[in-house]
């Protein structure tokens, strides 16, 4: 089997080379990732300028590895289309993304942007992603029988979404399949001003999540206009407002963590904060 790999934390990213580490196990592995990090770029593309790519020592033996200066979704374009013309792959691989790629944050993902281009180019591709900042201990555990498994049922309308939870090997409850995307937003829009101290930005960062539980609650977990600006410094309206034609603003999008307890219990979002390894299929709708 020959495995593609793709990221959107960027080529020296250590998880990108523990996927690589058992990809290897499968098969031969080539890899184009964002020579930097790249998060949030969903399925976006460059245009109007040329694509830098360049061949990188990667430390793991036996891989071979490009970076390219674009985006998740152009590291797959330059791999199918430029680089392995002649010796397609059979799997694209996404991540391991640090951050979890569940719920609506799916549509902001440049990890399940790029595994979601593979699939327009049909090639079957699954998407890997821890909690930011976990021990990937679990993921080490589970990643190689995952890839056995979901290698044999390729997707031809979607990808595969793989998240592991931020627990110790020994708490993990096992994989929970089927997994829907949560009909919340894990991280809410929360906007304030540069100007702002960092003890007072961090005092209404404070604010908005002991507030959060209760407003999202209220709202079932999504987000739309009766909750726009719920979290965001009241004294940004009108500084937009009182800007002078030239004059800027700077802005923080600060983001407010929601609690996952919200989700639906066939979602993704409910398996992870219950220990459980969320599987699930992100449908595309041109497929």
């Amino acid at each position: 089997m020959h495995i593609l790999l793709v990221n959107d934390d960027g080529i020296k990213s250590p998880n990108l080379a523990l996927l690589a580490e058992y990809a290897l196990k499968l098969g031969r592995v080539t890899i184009v990732a964002p020579e930097a990090q790249m998060s949030g770029m969903s399925q976006g593309m460059t245009l109007g300028r040329p694509l830098k790519v360049r061949r990188e020592n990667f430390p793991v033996d036996g891989v071979t590895a490009y970076s390219c200066d674009g985006k998740p979704a152009d590291c797959v374009k330059v791999g199918l289309s430029a680089l392995l013309v002649d010796d397609e792959p059979d799997f694209v691989f996404s991540g391991i993304n640090n951050g979890y790629n569940a719920g609506y944050d799916v549509a902001y993902s440049g990890t399940v942007g790029a595994a979601e281009e593979a699939l327009m180019h049909e090639i079957p591709a699954i998407a890997w992603s821890v909690d930011k900042g976990a021990d990937l201990s679990l993921a080490r555990e589970y990643l190689l029988p995952l890839m056995e498994e979901l290698t044999k049922k390729p997707l031809s309308d979607g990808i595969w979404n793989v998240n592991f939870p931020n627990c110790p090997v020994d708490e993990c409850k096992g994989v929970r399949y089927d997994c829907r995307p949560a009909d919340m937003q894990l991280i809410w829009d929360g906007f304030f001003l540069q100007e702002e101290k960092m003890g007072q930005l961090a005092d209404m960062e404070k604010a908005a999540v002991d507030g959060a539980r209760t407003l999202v609650s209220h709202m079932a977990g999504k987000p739309g206009k009766d909750t726009a600006g719920a979290f965001t410094d009241p004294e940004v309206p009108g500084r937009l407002a009182s800007l002078a034609p030239g004059e800027e603003a700077l802005l923080w999008n600060a983001g407010t963590a929601i609690p996952g307890s919200l989700a639906g219990e066939d979602t993704d979002v409910n398996a992870l904060v219950n220990n459980f390894i969320s599987v699930g299929k992100v449908r595309s709708e041109i497929m």
